[in-house]
């Protein structure tokens, strides 16, 4: 098995089906996808997110993010990407897994802007990254169903593990000038999960 997802297979319970690796000229940053795994009442308790499919970057926390000095006792400067998915989403023209994408794409921006993220951020990537033209934009929470300081150990240097959500503009646009937690009020109004689903219905 490929060494740099060894500990994420070990935490995960599964080896990853799919590792797309790092871009030309780009950071070093590679995107594991590890499968849902079948599994009885007991081992589920030892499987995190067993029945999903999940994405982990790997590389991002080898280089800290630029956080501001006035909050960066709230935000920690080396983070890795997890994403949560029903399924496995590929385009329908080139067969590209489109998650592992945009993690990579978002693991690697901060190496080159000053940008940072943390949970109840948003960022955008000013253009469609899937099959609905609004999902433009991203959320970062905290990810469900997992352990986080024994993932944190899986990778090469996080403080933290971030989970990523696909948003609309006019989701974005709402929690810019509402604030993060009225949209997290508006997504458990709506009953929508913290995973990365492309096709959910908008609540804007």
């Amino acid at each position: 098995m490929d060494t740099r997802f060894s500990k994420y297979a070990a935490f995960f319970g599964r080896p990853p089906d799919y590792i797309r690796e790092p871009q030309p000229g780009a950071p070093s940053i590679s995107v594991g996808r590890f499968p849902p795994r079948p599994c009885g009442f007991f081992r589920r308790l030892m499987t995190p997110v067993h029945d999903r499919v999940v994405y982990m970057t790997h590389g991002m926390s080898s280089r800290p993010m630029n956080v501001p000095a006035n909050v960066a006792k709230l935000y920690p400067a080396r983070i890795e990407l997890i994403a949560i998915c029903e399924g496995a989403y590929l385009d329908a023209h080139n067969g590209q897994d489109y998650v592992s994408a945009c993690l990579q794409v978002l693991a690697c921006l901060p190496s080159s802007t000053d940008i940072f993220y943390g949970p109840m951020h948003t960022a955008t990537l000013e253009e469609p990254f899937g099959p609905d033209p609004q999902m433009i934009a991203f959320f970062f929470a905290l990810p469900d169903g997992v352990e986080m300081r024994r993932l944190c150990s899986c990778t090469p240097a996080a403080e933290l593990v971030v989970s990523v959500m696909p948003i609309t503009s006019s989701e974005r646009a709402y929690a810019l000038e509402h604030g993060s937690d009225k949209l997290i009020d508006l997504f458990e109004k709506h009953s929508v999960p913290n995973l990365f689903d492309p096709f959910r219905k908008a609540v804007l």
